[in-house]
């Protein structure tokens, strides 16, 4: 098995002005012939911050361009600390777990560090039994004049205080925004008593155009009753409105996961670019309703789904 490879996701994913840099381009191209594991084992693949790895993620897109992701479910990317596209922005590890952390200073430095397998990201640095796969990386790198950049100064901010400090702050906006609360007042029922702080009810809503449906997640999807479905549209519709105001060129959010506990607001976590599904099924909805979508927020390219052009 060969190693999964997407060039277009790099080019569709990475923040608006930071271009795949072209060493990474040659790197997938010689990647794709590679055994899966002979050089760590990851896909090549782009994806941006989302919603389900802390709150609010997805407007933290500008910051991060991922490039990798491994098997557990983190993801390997530059990190454009300043939303600027500098040239040589340092490479960080978003694990699945929770896990934060700075790789290297730089691309180059960072691909020596995977040939060497010394990452310090287990799968990355992990090799399939009898592979050659490192020394012939090595091999390329050194036909491509890759050496490891000579030892900087550069004082990156620290990574982990960012996305803690981010976190925070959006989870105060979400317990003091009052349609937040509201949201989670109505379905605050829904929470089993004497919920621990982690334990939620959960629910799926699905808000396009004039289509709206929710249900409740509780051994597998449940629909909720009209009267109750009727009362919280309103306040879906203005939540969503809200969001999108924030970064009004990626426009409104298809679908989202919400999340309710015994305290504070509910906690959306919201889809912009998949096509909505729920139980593998994927709803007809007529191309006119996205288009009363976009008649209210206009979607830059950069934030319109294959899918639906």
């Amino acid at each position: 098995m060969r190693y999964t490879v997407k060039i277009p996701s790099l080019h569709q994913n990475f923040p608006v002005g930071f271009l795949v840099p072209a060493l990474l381009l040659d790197f997938a191209e010689w990647l794709k012939s590679r055994q899966a594991g002979s050089v760590g084992y990851f896909s090549l693949q782009s994806e941006r911050f989302d919603d389900y790895w802390i709150e609010n993620g997805a407007d933290l897109h500008p910051e991060f361009a991922f490039f990798a992701r491994d098997p557990a479910g983190g993801r390997i990317g530059f990190w454009l600390h300043d939303r600027q596209a500098n040239a040589r922005p340092p490479i960080i590890y978003v694990g699945s777990e929770g896990e934060l952390n700075i790789i290297s200073d730089n691309l180059e430095e960072f691909l020596q560090l995977l040939a060497e397998g010394h990452t310090n990201v287990p799968e990355l640095d992990s090799r399939e039994e009898g592979s050659q796969g490192s020394t012939q990386f090595q091999a390329w790198l050194q036909s491509r004049l890759v050496t490891m950049p000579d030892p900087t100064l550069t004082d990156h901010p620290d990574l982990a205080t960012r996305v803690e400090q981010w976190g925070q702050q959006q989870r105060a906006q979400i317990d003091q925004d009052p349609v937040h609360l509201r949201i989670a007042e109505k379905l605050r029922k829904y929470v089993k008593p004497n919920a621990q702080p982690w334990e939620t009810a959960n629910f799926d809503v699905l808000l396009v155009g004039s289509q709206f449906r929710m249900w409740h997640r509780a051994f597998g999807l449940k629909p909720l009753p009209h009267e109750e479905v009727a009362d919280l549209e309103q306040l879906f519709r203005a939540v969503r409105e809200q969001r999108a105001r924030k970064m009004p060129e990626r426009g409104l959010w298809f679908s989202s996961w919400v999340k309710v506990g015994a305290q504070g607001g509910a906690v959306l976590c919201c889809e912009f670019m998949e096509k909505p599904s729920f139980l593998d099924e994927q709803p007809d909805i007529p191309i006119s309703e996205y288009e009363a979508d976009f008649d209210c927020f206009s979607r830059s390219d950069h934030w319109m789904p294959g899918w639906l052009v």
